[in-house]
């Protein structure tokens, strides 16, 4: 069965895409920080039928995170598709780009950049040697004034391993 681990899983976008990966036979990793959240998206889940599974781990952790990727390609034989969608946080998102600093975004590079580059470099290789694997990205969401948390485009255009989506 194919696999979609989904980084920074939640209770809306996660839990949408592992119901409709789930329904077209996917098995689900999930991945966020929460155990207790990671137990009840499984739960709900497995209500519907899904085969799903949670990793703990903090996309700023980067061990952790690699670990929780590490350990959802051992437990599935693999990961076929791959989602990062966690969000830019912080009080930094409410203010205007001229009014940022660079030290205001170190959490928000962390989390968006760093974390989202950390994941790739996990399940990239394994990807590359299949030949087959798909990285996807939700864009960012439309702001009324231009902001550091509100980027032009997703990442990265497309050196996954057979195709990317932003």
């Amino acid at each position: 069965m194919p696999t979609i681990a989904l980084v920074a899983a939640g209770s809306r976008l996660g839990l949408s895409l592992a119901k409709v990966f789930g329904a077209h036979g996917f098995d689900v990793a999930l991945i966020a920080r929460s155990p207790e959240r990671l137990g009840e998206l499984t739960d709900r889940l497995a209500a519907e039928g899904g085969s799903a599974a949670g990793f703990p781990a903090d996309v700023t952790g980067r061990p952790s995170l690699v670990a929780a990727l590490n350990s959802a390609e051992a437990r599935f034989g693999g990961v076929d598709v791959f989602h990062y969608s966690a969000p830019a946080v912080g009080p930094v998102c409410d203010t205007g780009a001229l009014d940022v600093t660079a030290d205001d975004l170190r959490l928000q590079v962390e989390s968006v950049c760093c974390g989202a580059i950390t994941a790739a470099r996990a399940v990239l290789p394994a990807m590359l040697d299949a030949g087959a694997g798909t990285c996807c990205s939700p864009p960012a969401r439309p702001r009324s004034r231009p902001s550091p948390c509100s980027p032009v485009s997703a990442w990265p255009a497309r050196p996954c391993a057979t195709g990317c989506s932003t």
